[in-house]
């Protein structure tokens, strides 16, 4: 079947259904799919939907339906919808792969075509056009591709759905994928992904409420006194920031880590914000609301000694606590931190962590713990 119909994008074109394997047919993973084009891409983004034309989501498989149903959607909507598309999100048994830019007229290159005879199995043009996709019965390691070539290849390990045509004029059935192919291909074109280095960022103890400074007493300025007794005025819209640049004057004046994340659970609004961040993720909030008990975290942690060897009770006369505009590292020395971004607890030097995310790291765990 062509689609004729004017002013459609010069993609899904073509979409003949007697060609697509009786096994995917069979898969309740199948929807619509309309052409958006995105200018920053300079390219057309292929956007599923569901019969009553509402957008899906390829982290929800269970939103997807039956091939019938999909096919008749585009059959009835032919100026709206310009192809289908098959969810591989968690599929097992089926590997896809996607090779762009590769065919040009009936002309197939020379490395395109090589992986579609060493995989021996169902293949067909894409929306486009310019290239090929290959589906077979199979797994792999991972989901990977190599935008540089022009390849990807994928077995359920992301979310990710594939655009199907029946485009193919010498149909073919869906063959088991030869693991050792499989692998070679990931040997030849694949890209090992870089692992970003795990920072162990450890929790300080926290300081129990009457062992802190008084907030109206603290060599800081007025504006961060009326943060941590009143909150952020109406007129903060960056509630994340303004929390950062408190944090900051905190440890400019002094304060350690320890000190730093006890004055902030001690002040109710501080874990106001904490928790609006929770509320963002539902998984996270049930876990910080529903399966802890409730109670003040202040009070399931012992009071600990001030730096300086100052009993808890007492304040730390300035010049024994940290020096200025620094953060205690893992082993008790004093490392300088460059507002607005904070050094490691390992004394290491910045990697990438804001004050703001550790705190709310920190935060966090107050939140679980309470």
């Amino acid at each position: 079947m062509k689609n004729t119909t004017p002013d459609l994008p010069p993609i899904g074109r073509v979409f003949n259904g007697a060609n697509i394997p009786p096994e995917l047919k069979a898969l309740r993973r199948w929807a619509v799919w309309k052409a958006i084009w995105n200018p920053e891409r300079e390219k057309y983004d292929k956007v599923p939907y569901d019969g009553n034309h509402r957008g899906l989501s390829t982290k929800l498989v269970e939103s997807w339906g039956d091939y019938d149903s999909a096919a008749m959607t585009l059959r009835l909507n032919p100026t709206r919808y310009h192809g289908l598309g098959l969810v591989l999100t968690g599929i097992t048994d089926v590997v896809g792969i996607d090779l762009d830019n590769c065919r040009e007229g009936t002309t197939i290159a020379p490395w395109a075509r090589e992986i579609v005879e060493s995989m021996g199995s169902y293949t067909e043009i894409s929306p486009s056009g310019t290239g090929l996709r290959i589906l077979a019965h199979g797994s792999t390691e991972d989901d990977w591709n190599n935008h540089d070539v022009g390849i990807e290849v994928y077995g359920g390990h992301t979310a990710r759905f594939l655009t199907i045509t029946g485009d193919t004029s010498k149909p073919r059935p869906m063959t088991a994928a030869n693991p050792e192919v499989v692998a070679g291909l990931f040997a030849q074109h694949g890209r090992t992904r870089k692992q970003n280095p795990i920072i162990q960022i450890t929790m300080p103890e926290l300081i129990h409420e009457l062992a802190l400074p008084d907030v109206t007493e603290m060599d800081i300025p007025e504006a961060t006194k009326e943060f941590l007794l009143h909150g952020p005025g109406e007129d903060v819209l960056d509630r994340s920031g303004a929390l950062h640049a408190v944090g900051v004057q905190l440890y400019s004046a002094g304060y350690s880590d320890a000190e730093v994340l006890s004055i902030f659970a001690a002040s109710q609004p501080v874990m106001d914000i904490a928790l609006s961040h929770r509320r963002q993720d539902p998984d996270r909030e049930s876990q910080a609301q529903g399966h802890h008990p409730r109670g003040d975290p202040r009070r399931l942690r012992r009071p600990v000694r001030r730096p300086g060897g100052g009993s808890p009770d007492k304040k730390v006369p300035r010049g024994q606590g940290p020096a200025r505009g620094a953060v205690q590292a893992g082993d008790g020395s004093r490392v300088r931190c460059a507002p607005p971004r904070l050094v490691d607890h390992q004394g290491a030097g910045a990697h990438g962590h804001t004050g703001c995310d550790i705190w709310r790291l920190w935060l966090g765990q107050v939140l679980l713990c309470a």
